[in-house]
């Protein structure tokens, strides 16, 4: 009977093919997967992620850590889901091997009817051994989420003093498309690759431009050179 409960309480080894050295070397740097960053960066936020719309509004870049941390809030929500999911496939697995111990022990009469139970019990742990695995990823994916939140969080509130409309994100949607329009103009695109503002707005966007950078170079030129907003 013993034997029978150490059975059912043993937990399937996912690496079972690889031992000695190997197996050693796995073990050691499996604990430093902990402190694996597997998210974006404070830096990658903040210089490319944000960095990217404060070149021409604080609002527009404001808008865009919102509109990251609602992506994020909505993982959690679908992360959770699954964490719970996943419980609740293991407490299943778990009923199961308990039914078919209780086989094995009063109901199982024939040796190929014990062999199958055994196999049943086997590949139930098997199952539990890796949905176990999965939530300790989840758990480290909640982590990850939560730390960028922060990080856009943070972002919000050092932009909020630089924003030029606070009431709300869409008075400041002209002053962003016209500064988009002229970052890619000066990039060197043309046509379909510019954004769709008014012809009016576009031709009084060049030609001021066009006395900016005569007014920095003293002398007259064909074209922008500029790179920024």
């Amino acid at each position: 009977m013993k034997a029978m409960k150490d059975t059912l309480t043993k937990k399937s080894d996912p690496l079972f093919l690889i031992k000695g050295r190997n197996r050693q070397l796995l073990d050691e740097v499996e604990k430093f997967f902990k402190n694996l960053p597997l998210g974006h960066s404070s830096y990658q936020i903040k210089n490319f992620i944000i960095g990217q719309f404060e070149k021409c509004s604080a609002d527009r870049a404001h808008r865009q850590c919102l509109t990251e941390i609602h992506t994020r809030y909505h993982s959690l929500l679908d992360m959770h889901y699954q964490y719970r999911k996943t419980e609740l496939e293991i407490e299943t697995e778990a009923v199961n091997v308990r039914e078919y111990g209780y086989k094995l022990d009063n109901v199982a009469s024939d040796q190929f009817e014990r062999e199958r139970l055994e196999i049943s019990i086997k590949k139930a742990q098997l199952e539990v051994g890796m949905k176990e695995w999965s939530l300790l990823n989840i758990k480290k994916a909640i982590g990850e989420t939560l730390r960028e939140i922060r990080h856009f969080k943070d972002e919000m509130d050092r932009l909020a003093p630089l924003r030029k409309f606070p009431g709300g994100y869409e008075q400041a949607e002209p002053e962003y498309w016209q500064g988009e329009y002229l970052r890619r103009f000066m990039q060197g695109n043309r046509g379909e690759n510019l954004p769709q503002i008014p012809e009016a707005e576009k031709e009084r966007l060049i030609e001021s431009l066009q006395e900016k950078v005569k007014r920095l170079s003293g002398a007259r030129v064909q074209g922008p050179e500029a790179r920024d907003c």
